[in-house]
Formats: structure tokens, C-alpha cells, sequence
């Protein structure tokens, strides 16, 4: 996958990664990586490429940025299920390779807790093969194991269950300040 040359600038910028808004034109590159693995199933992402292009920028798929290493997008991630009110976000993301995004996934989840005022970022991975990837990559940044959801998702007509990880802000200005400093304001 290449990224655009015509997109836009980065929004963050680190070791060489970028994230940078996504658009209609990306959707091709959202369907690839959405095609990687169990991606697709995990973040109940859009089945086609026409479905990424409506759905950048709207309800379900909300501050979603594409991340790219050298000239080759690696990994996209939004935002789904805001609760202002408790001041909480569900991530979605899809990576070509979760083992190597740690760096990637947590420049994002800066930007959302510096950009918005969310206290906390939850992700919910359905138990599938491709589960345990990002499970690791995100407790890798902080984020906490909260339990079992048993039967929550359906996913081919049957029920799964689902891992629930949480970060609250605090937890991850705390794992901010003992790995990665450059990500401090």
C-alpha cells in the first residue's frame, strides 16, 4: 500500500511515522488494510471500498487518520460510539502488522486525548483468530484489560464474545511518562 502524495500534511509526526486525516480518497487504502488478517471482523469495519469513501468522517467512523511509514501506509484508526456526557470513545484500527505498531497506535490515542476531551479510550476485540495481535499491541500502551463480554458480537450469524480494554487519560500520561517522553505536550 503507498500512501497519497496529493493527501494531506501530517498531523503527527514521529521516527518516521505520520498520521494524517483521512478522506474519500483513501478508502482504497483503508480496504486494503481492512483486507489484512482478521482486521475486518475485529473493528466491524466496511465491507467494500465505496463503504470506507461514505463513511470517512461520519457516526461510526469519526477522526480517522491514515498512518503511513516511508511511502507505505501501515495502519488507519478511528473513532466510533463517542458518550460526551462520560467523556468516552471506542477505537477501532487496523494495522498491517499490530506487532510492530506500538509507536503508530499511540501516537493516535495521543492525539485523541489531546486533541478532544475524552477521559478514556476503549477498544472491544472480538474473540477470533487476529484477536490476540492487538490485544498485546494496545497493553502495550496502557491499556488495561476490563473483562469478557460473553455473546456481545454476532459475527457470522453467531455470537462471540468480546475482550474489553480501557485507558483512562491519566493511565496513559503515566505510561507517557515512563516510554515514550516525546509524546508529552
Amino acid at each position: 500500500m503507498t500512501a497519497r502524495i496529493e493527501a494531506s500534511p501530517p498531523v503527527l509526526e514521529l521516527d518516521g511515522i505520520r498520521w494524517r486525516a483521512a478522506d474519500a480518497l483513501d478508502a482504497a487504502a483503508l480496504e486494503d488494510l481492512a483486507e489484512v488478517g482478521s482486521n475486518r471482523v475485529l473493528f466491524n469495519l466496511p465491507g467494500s471500498e465505496a463503504e470506507f469513501e461514505l463513511r470517512i468522517d461520519k457516526p461510526g467512523f469519526r477522526v480517522a487518520m491514515i498512518c503511513a511509514r516511508d511511502s507505505h501506509v501501515i495502519g488507519a484508526a478511528a473513532t466510533t460510539r463517542r458518550d460526551m456526557r462520560n467523556r468516552h470513545v471506542q477505537l477501532i484500527c487496523s494495522f498491517t502488522d499490530p506487532a510492530t505498531a506500538t509507536l503508530a497506535l499511540a501516537m493516535y490515542v495521543r492525539h485523541l486525548f489531546w486533541s478532544m476531551p475524552f477521559n478514556r479510550v476503549h477498544a472491544q476485540i472480538p474473540v477470533i483468530d487476529g484477536a490476540q495481535a492487538y490485544v498485546e499491541l494496545m497493553g502495550r500502551i496502557g491499556f488495561a484489560n476490563e473483562g469478557t463480554v460473553h455473546d456481545h458480537a454476532l459475527i457470522g450469524g453467531r455470537p462471540h464474545s468480546v475482550i474489553v480494554l480501557g485507558l483512562l487519560r491519566r493511565e496513559f500520561e503515566a505510561w507517557i511518562e515512563v516510554n515514550e517522553k516525546r509524546l508529552s505536550l
